[in-house]
């Protein structure tokens, strides 16, 4: 699957096995070096100049998240699968990079200190820097991710490569101008309610009130509080959240 959408999108898959990196520890540098090693090793030194989106597991998410915080015009956007802490995540210099963290239900992980004090962290992140983020609770899963985890990963690769790299992108020519995103332009989806658990269907509507978008919730039966709310690309990634949330995964 990687590949396939790797394909779609001409990138290149580039990953990181063992320390520092696999464990979300600096040099934030030691990407670039790698990278640069690699593009002079298959001869295509654009790759210096190519807007990244970063992936990390556990650990991992440090770096997913860190980098973006010091090289935020690079990166288009970045996942967080599974944090084993969260609180590598808080990242406030990552706030405008497009950001999403993927919580399992079950991984114990989530329940360290408690399932509110992790996800409290993205709503902090939201409420007190306006951050592109969002977060989503896989239910009935635990630590690692699976086959149903992907089609949400790839939808938000793909809207997000969409409202971010220009269509002209030709890494090249030098560095990549990335288009800049405002909050007031994306959805806000409600949080998922640990109480509950499982699987939630939760109201998303755009930030701005404007006519209803079918499957989009009227405006006014958003219930929650939208500074905290995960904010959401647009209305058709903002259902694929929706539809993630409720089922588990996406329709094939």
């Amino acid at each position: 699957m990687p590949s396939k959408i790797a394909r779609e999108f001409r990138l290149a898959i580039f990953k990181f096995v063992g320390n520092p990196m696999q464990r979300g520890f600096w040099p934030r540098s030691l990407l670039d070096q790698r990278i640069a090693a690699f593009a002079e090793k298959v001869q295509h030194p654009e790759l210096n100049q190519a807007p990244l989106f970063l992936y990390g597991h556990s650990n991992g998410n440090g770096f997913s998240a860190i980098y973006p915080a010091v090289e935020g015009s690079r990166v288009w956007a970045w996942v967080s699968m599974r944090p084993g802490s969260i609180f590598q995540v808080y990242q406030p210099k990552a706030a405008q990079t497009p950001g999403m963290v993927i919580f399992g239900e079950d991984d114990p992980f989530l329940a360290r200190p408690s399932k509110e004090q992790n996800m409290a962290v993205v709503e902090a992140m939201r409420q007190k820097n306006a951050a592109l983020w969002l977060y989503a609770v896989e239910p009935k899963t635990g630590y690692g991710p699976g086959e149903k985890t992907w089609p949400l990963v790839f939808s938000f690769l793909r809207h997000s490569f969409a409202a971010r790299v220009p269509a002209d992108t030709n890494p090249a020519k030098g560095p990549v101008k990335l288009t800049p995103l405002k909050v007031e332009a994306g959805h806000t989806g409600q949080n998922w309610n640990t109480v509950t658990g499982g699987y939630q269907t939760m109201p998303i509507a755009p930030i701005a009130p404007i006519a209803p978008i079918a499957p989009i919730a009227p405006f006014a039966d958003f219930t929650s509080d939208k500074s905290t709310a995960s904010w959401l690309l647009n209305a058709a990634f903002a259902a694929d959240w929706q539809t993630f949330q409720r089922d588990g995964q996406l329709a094939k």
